[in-house]
């Protein structure tokens, strides 16, 4: 009986080993990395003279995530425009201690020369040379966070927000919020325009464009 219970606990302590071994090699997948690769894991933000801006989040399984950003005008505010999202994969080699060659399977990017690499920070020149400089963002600021879509303008109110027809008053322009006409001398005649509501007909009292909604455009992926 001793004999047995023994064989049981050895069994058992070996599988208890086993199931340790497997999650230890789990976690370690980043480790398994080469060290000058393991610097470029995580979100970076990439800035050119143009203004454009590059996201890319590269991951440690070797895929990387890209998003191009550029400048725009959102009634009267600077903001980011989303241009493209991209996904492919990425490997480093390195040249010497703070120098190598970054290459990925995304369309203008296939090889970025990297010349210098500091704490969060390293610049480098694409296929195209493009020269870019970059900044390492907080470990849950993924490039995909800022594909969030392209700013479109509205084309009827000129990105104002405004009802063309009021001028965004909300009030009918011929009898300019009345309810009333001439007639003679005085505002006798109910407004045949708004029919005596006083409100602009187009936009329905709002002074918002009946296009937009008053955004003055919107985004679309």
């Amino acid at each position: 009986m001793k004999k047995f219970l023994f064989c049981l606990m050895s069994i058992a302590m070996i599988a208890l080993a086993g199931v340790s071994l497997v999650s230890c090699g789990d976690d370690d997948n980043n480790d398994q990395l080469p060290a000058a690769s393991r610097f470029f894991v995580g979100n970076w933000k990439c800035s050119e003279n143009s203004g454009s801006i590059h996201y890319f989040t590269f991951s440690a399984n070797g895929t990387v995530v890209y998003v191009l950003t550029e400048p725009a005008y959102k009634q009267g505010q600077l903001i980011e425009n989303s241009m493209s999202k991209r996904e492919g994969t990425w490997r480093y080699e390195k040249s010497d201690e703070y120098s190598g060659v970054l290459y990925t399977t995304i369309d203008g990017f296939a090889t970025i020369v990297i010349m210098n690499t500091a704490e969060n920070y390293w610049n480098g020149i694409t296929t195209g040379g493009v020269e870019l400089t970059a900044r390492k963002l907080a470990d849950n600021d993924y490039a995909s966070n800022h594909y969030v879509g392209t700013w479109v303008g509205c084309s009827v109110c000129y990105q104002t927000g405004k009802c063309q027809s009021c001028s965004g008053s909300g009030n009918c322009r011929v009898c300019s919020g009345t309810g009333k006409m001439f007639q003679g001398t005085r505002y006798e005649k109910t407004c045949t325009s708004c029919n005596g509501r006083g409100s602009c007909t187009s936009c329905n009292g709002s002074g918002k464009c009946p296009s937009c909604g008053g955004s003055g455009g919107q985004m679309k992926l």
